[in-house]
C-alpha cells in the first residue's frame, strides 16, 4: 500500500489546552489509583496545570517551526533573519539627491570641498559624496555655469553626517555595531578610515565587492563588510588575516557615515538656496527638484524576492539574475529586463547582440513631497549614474546595459457596489477604494501588468458587498464610458515587428485618483 501524501504521526496526543485536560483525566481513569478527580479536587488542578504547561511548549515549537521558514514566518524579525541567513543583504534608506549650483566670493586660489561636507537646503541637512573642486579663476560650480560636458553636476545628498572612532584589537572577524536602529545609516554613504598610529598612514578601506560577505575577500585585503541587522542597525565586519585584512593592533577606526530620511527628504521645488554649514562663503542654489529618496525594502519584499536574489548568486547571468538584482537596489519599485532573445525582431541585428535592456520604476513618493506627478516615475541622471555603478559590480563586462524610462498610463475608474441590507455605506466606501487603490499601487509586478475587469470587482467584493457594477474602466485619454481589460503598451515602441514584451517592458497602469476620474458609488442591493 502506497503511502505517499500520508502524514507523519508523531503522537495520539492533541497538543491543545481542552484535548490534554481530556486526555490526562482518562489517563488516570484507566490507571484505577487516582479515583478522586472532580472539578474542584487536587487532581483537576494538578492535570489542568501540566495541560497548560504541555499546551505552551507546544505552541512555542510550532512558533519556533514556522518561523524558522521563510514561507510561513510571520514576524518581520524572522524574516530579516532567514534573509541574512542566506546571505541576502538587508537595504537601508537612501539619500534624496539634488543638483546645484554653487558660488564662492573669492576665486583667487583653488578650492576643494572634501566629501562629507554639510550644508542645508530647505532647513535639512545635506552633504557631498566627492570633493568638490573650484579651479583657481572659477568663482561658481555647476549645471548653469559651466557648460563643459566634462565637468559633472554638483550633486548634493540629504543627511546628516556622523563620525564615530574606534580603537583596533586585532579581533578576528570583529563586529563593530554603529547604534543607529531604524534603517536610518545610508545605504550607499559609509566611509571606513584606518589611521595607523604608528606608521601615521591613513587609508580608507573598501566594501567587499558585490557586497558579498567578508569570506570572500582574499589574504589580507583591506575591505569591510557592510551589513544591516533586524532592527536596522548597520554593522561593519572585519577579516581574520586569511579572509581579509585585521586593521593593525592599536590603529584608529574612524567610520563616516549619513543620517537620511530616505523618502522623506524628497521636496518637489527647485531654485532653493543651498548653505555651507563651515563655510560662509559658499553659497548656492538647487536647479531641479529634491527626488529619489527612499525607505528600506519591506519584510514582505523580502519574503517573497529571498529565493530569486539568493539564486542569482552576487551576478548577473539571466534575466531573472538581473531582475532580482534590480528590484534589489534601493529605491525601485519594479523591474523588467530584455535581452535579445526574447525580441525576436532584433535577433538579426548585430547591433543589439550583448545588450540588456533594462526598465525601472521608481517607488512613488510620499504624497508631503509635493512632486509633479509627471516626474515621479522616472530616476534623475544622477540616479541612474548611482544605479549603473552599482549594477557593473554584478555584471560581465561584455555585456551593456541600455537603461529605458518607464512610461505611466493613467486609468479612469467608475464603480457601484450594491450593499447588503445591514452594511454601512460610510465603513464600507474607505475599505473598497482603500483596496482599488492597492490594485494599482506600485510593487515588484506593476511594469506591463494586466488589469483585468476581474481584478477590480475582486477588490470591490468585501463581505458587506453583495455585487458590483463596473461602469467605466478605461485609459484617461479615451472617450466615453468604456468597460475594458486594460494592457499596459508604450506608445514610444512604434517598430510593428516588436515583441509583445518589448512593447509592454516599459509601460504601466495608474489610477487617476481624483473626484472626476476615480468614482465609487454605493446602493443598496434589491436582492434579500
Amino acid at each position: 500500500m502506497s503511502t505517499v501524501g500520508v502524514p507523519l504521526k508523531l503522537s495520539d496526543t492533541s497538543p491543545d489546552f481542552e484535548s490534554l485536560v481530556l486526555q490526562l483525566q482518562l489517563f488516570l481513569d484507566s490507571k484505577g489509583t487516582w479515583s478522586d478527580v472532580l472539578p474542584s479536587s487536587l487532581g483537576q488542578t494538578l492535570i489542568e496545570m501540566m495541560a497548560a504547561v504541555g499546551a505552551f511548549n507546544q505552541f512555542a515549537i510550532e512558533s519556533a517551526l514556522r518561523e524558522a521558514f521563510l514561507t510561513t514566518a510571520k514576524r518581520q524579525s524572522s524574516v530579516y533573519a532567514v534573509a541574512r541567513m542566506l546571505g541576502v543583504r538587508l537595504v537601508r534608506k537612501s539619500p534624496a539627491s539634488v543638483s546645484v549650483n554653487l558660488q564662492r566670493g573669492d576665486s583667487t586660489v583653488q578650492k576643494v570641498i572634501p566629501k562629507f561636507t554639510q550644508f542645508t537646503i530647505n532647513n535639512k541637512k545635506f552633504f557631498n559624496r566627492d570633493n568638490i573642486v573650484f579651479p583657481a579663476g572659477v568663482i561658481a560650480v555647476g549645471k548653469a555655469h559651466i557648460y563643459d560636458s566634462t565637468v559633472p553636476d554638483v550633486l548634493l545628498y540629504e543627511g546628516e553626517v556622523k563620525t564615530k572612532s574606534y580603537s583596533s584589537d586585532t579581533t578576528q572577524f570583529r563586529e563593530i555595531y554603529l547604534e543607529e536602529n531604524g534603517f536610518n545609516v545610508s545605504d550607499e554613504d559609509v566611509q571606513v578610515k584606518i589611521t595607523n598610529v604608528i606608521q601615521n598612514v591613513n587609508e580608507v578601506w573598501s566594501r567587499t565587492r558585490n557586497g558579498n560577505a567578508i569570506w570572500t575577500a582574499d589574504p589580507g585585503e583591506k575591505v569591510y563588510y557592510d551589513s544591516t541587522s533586524g532592527l536596522g542597525d548597520t554593522i561593519i565586519t572585519f577579516g581574520d588575516g586569511a579572509r581579509g585584512a585585521v586593521p593593525p593592533l592599536g590603529s584608529s577606526i574612524d567610520i563616516t557615515y549619513a543620517i537620511t530620511s530616505g523618502s522623506a527628504g524628497n521636496f518637489g521645488t527647485s531654485n532653493i538656496e543651498v548653505k555651507s554649514v563651515a563655510d560662509g562663503d559658499i553659497t548656492g542654489s538647487t536647479v531641479e527638484i529634491i527626488k529619489g529618496g527612499s525607505d528600506e525594502k519591506s519584510a514582505m519584499f523580502y519574503k517573497t524576492m529571498v529565493p530569486h536574489i539568493f539564486k542569482a548568486r552576487s551576478r548577473a547571468v539571466t534575466g531573472k539574475d538581473y531582475q532580482a538584482i534590480c528590484l534589489h537596489y534601493a529605491g525601485i519599485a519594479s523591474a523588467t529586463v530584455s535581452a535579445q532573445r526574447t525580441t525576436a525582431f532584433r535577433a538579426s541585428t548585430p547591433n543589439w547582440m550583448n545588450v540588456v535592456q533594462i526598465c525601472l520604476l521608481p517607488e512613488k513618493p510620499l504624497p508631503a513631497a509635493g512632486i509633479d506627478p509627471s516626474e515621479d516615475f522616472t530616476l534623475t541622471a544622477g540616479q541612474k549614474s548611482d544605479f549603473m555603478e552599482y549594477l557593473q559590480e554584478f555584471q560581465h563586462v561584455a555585456i551593456l546595459v541600455d537603461l529605458k524610462d518607464a512610461y505611466k498610463i493613467l486609468v479612469s475608474l467608475e464603480v457601484t457596489v450594491f450593499l447588503k441590507k445591514a452594511a454601512s455605506p460610510g465603513l464600507v466606501l474607505p475599505v473598497v477604494a482603500d483596496r482599488i487603490r492597492t490594485l494599482f499601487a506600485r510593487s515588484h509586478l506593476t511594469l506591463g501588468r494586466k488589469i483585468a475587469q476581474s481584478d477590480v470587482v475582486d477588490a470591490c467584493l468585501v463581505e458587506e458587498v453583495d455585487y458590483v457594477d463596473l461602469k467605466t474602466m478605461k485609459f484617461s485619454d479615451q472617450l466615453g464610458s468604456v468597460v475594458s481589460d486594460l494592457l499596459p503598451l508604450d506608445p514610444t515602441v512604434t517598430d510593428p515587428t516588436a515583441s509583445f514584451e518589448l512593447r509592454s517592458m516599459s509601460a504601466f497602469l495608474e489610477l487617476e485618483d481624483t473626484p472626476a476620474t476615480f468614482k465609487i458609488n454605493t446602493q443598496y442591493s434589491e436582492r434579500g
